[in-house]
């Protein structure tokens, strides 16, 4: 699960450095002696919250929030059954009104989906065929065959099951100016999809890397993409691609995508399995095909083709290839279904004045959990500050893990604020990630990676509660809003992140789920509360 730990958010090798900071329970956040002076001694108030989950029904799923796709379907009994198809508009790498040719014939069209795996591990299985002299042991002249697998890293749920991938084309055009959003009870649908099937693949936990090279060469002949491969149905390109070549719909990217070829769905025919990560500007498709030779062979030519062979290849390039601006459209339709499920059930008994015993967290749905300050707790503490010379030095949130659902447990949470100002409703991110610690995500430990045997979550709120208290500053009705997940950086700065919309997170494809204690638990050591650390002279 490394690799999709990482994909989710930040390379886990970026957040070694802040390993230090956050991996005792006693640090006081990583401020250091030097803001209350030497000789301050660290002290910890604990302040009472109340938490309690709440969900919506929609989840925006374009190209805002995609930085990675996702398809399948995964079934549990905590939050029940979540499925995923994806959207894509693909236009070909080089437009304009192609020549494929006379007595055109399309020989094969692959699409590669490019899943996250660790090359650098030991593969499952590595297989060697010589080409050249079949059931010999190649020479160094020989060409052979090499196939390796390797293992997904990038599944969620029952990874030793297959699931068989479909291929549709859309019928409903896609818009970039568009902003699209799932109806989480499947009452609605993104997009209008052709029944036809143009592809299909079984899928698993592992993929192949296929090479064909002369066994002494240093260089290859041929080298596949590694991912899931889908062979694509012939006859339809033929006729989205072969008969359209001088008709004007292969003439400019506008036309060919919004009367040729509309877009793709990627989904899955089964209701439990696992859910897929992976990149969609990497995805690969090329048609390949042949034609007659328009050159008559030539008395004494020897090295003479009747046919030649050409590719066509198309692009999927979005937003979020930062080295190339592409423009293609991606979108997910997610559906969830919490019926009989503990979920459910949690759902139907919140508490809102006193807080709930445990609060479900669910990416790619519309759970979440609102959590309130005890505002007397925080009035009288800064009448301690004033009266005994306190100064606050850290503040943090933990959230305990309730093992006893056995859930993988996720990398990250993540938190934001949500307010009222001159009478309108805001949300943005805390200072603690925006200023405090000033290099999100890899320095940052406002809400830092869990890994290993740690058992909680940590919401660093340091800055934001210094600012209440130290600095006056009023935040009407604020309630913090938690969700599975991280945010994801900026499309154009991959050191940055969205610092005005914290909407701008990976739940839409983030599949972990998670059951954490409350405020309102029964296991006393472990109820949520804040803790408050300060300096006493």
């Amino acid at each position: 699960m490394k690799k999709f730990l990482n994909i989710l958010s930040v390379s886990i090798a970026m957040m070694i450095g802040m390993g230090a900071i956050v991996s005792c329970e006693d640090e006081t956040l990583g401020l250091g002696n030097g803001v209350i002076g030497g000789e301050a001694e660290g002290n910890v108030k604990t302040l009472d919250v109340i938490a309690y989950n709440s969900k919506f029904d929609t989840l925006r799923t374009d190209k805002f929030v995609l930085k990675n796709g996702a398809f399948g379907a995964y079934n549990e009994n905590v939050f029940g059954t979540t499925s995923s198809k994806f959207y894509t508009q693909l236009r070909p790498t080089t437009i304009g009104n192609a020549d494929f040719g006379t007595e055109t014939k399309i020989d094969s069209v692959n699409l590669y989906i490019p899943v996250y795996f660790n090359a650098s591990k030991d593969p499952v299985s590595k297989d060697t065929i010589n080409l050249s002299k079949p059931n010999q042991k190649a020479t160094d002249n020989d060409t052979i065959l090499i196939t390796t697998k390797y293992a997904v890293d990038s599944l969620y749920g029952k990874k030793d099951m297959n699931m068989t991938l479909k291929v549709r084309d859309i019928n409903t055009p896609m818009y970039t100016s568009s902003k699209y959003f799932s109806k989480l009870d499947g009452s609605e649908s993104l997009f209008s999809v052709n029944s036809p099937v143009i592809g299909t693949a079984t899928i698993g936990k592992t993929v192949s890397n296929k090479i064909v090279k002369v066994r002494s060469a240093t260089t290859n002949i041929f080298q596949e993409t590694v991912g899931y491969k889908v062979t694509l149905d012939k006859q339809y390109f033929d006729d989205k691609i072969i008969k359209n070549a001088k008709t004007g719909l292969l003439s400019d990217y506008s036309t060919f995508i919004r009367e040729n070829i509309r877009g793709f769905e990627f989904s899955v025919d089964e209701t439990d399995g696992f859910i897929v990560n992976f990149n969609p500007n990497g995805l690969n498709l090329n048609m390949y095909y042949s034609y007659k030779n328009p050159t008559a062979k030539t008395e004494g030519q020897t090295n003479y083709k009747e046919r030649l062979t050409g590719t066509y290849g198309f692009d999927f390039t979005n937003i979020w290839n930062a080295s190339l601006a592409g423009s293609n459209v991606t979108a997910s339709q997610i559906v969830n279904n919490y019926a009989g499920t503990t979920y459910e059930a949690a759902m139907a008994n919140v508490n809102t004045e006193l807080g709930d015993a445990r609060i479900f967290l669910n990416g790619m749905s519309g759970s979440y959990a609102k959590l309130r300050f005890n505002q007397q707790q925080l009035s009288d503490l800064k009448t301690e500050m004033s009266s005994k010379n306190i100064t606050i030095i850290g503040a943090k949130l933990k959230f305990f893990i309730d093992d006893a659902y056995k859930l993988t447990k996720p990398p990250y949470i993540v938190a934001w604020n949500e307010y009222t100002k001159d009478g309108k409703a805001i949300s943005e991110l805390y200072a603690d990630v925006l200023e405090f610690y000033n290099a999100y995500p890899n320095s940052v430990h406002f809400n830092p990676i869990v890994t290993g045997s740690t058992d909680f979550y940590t919401i660093d709120i340091t800055k934001h509660l210094k600012s209440m208290l130290e600095k006056n500053n009023e935040f009407q009705n604020q309630t913090m809003l938690i969700t599975m997940g991280n945010f994801v950086t900026s499309s154009s700065d991959a050191t940055t992140i969205n610092s005005t919309n914290p909407y701008q997170n990976n739940r839409a494809y983030n599949p972990y789920r998670i059951v954490l204690h409350g405020n309102n638990s029964e296991v006393e050591a472990k109820k949520l509360k804040l803790l408050v650390y300060y300096s006493e002279r």
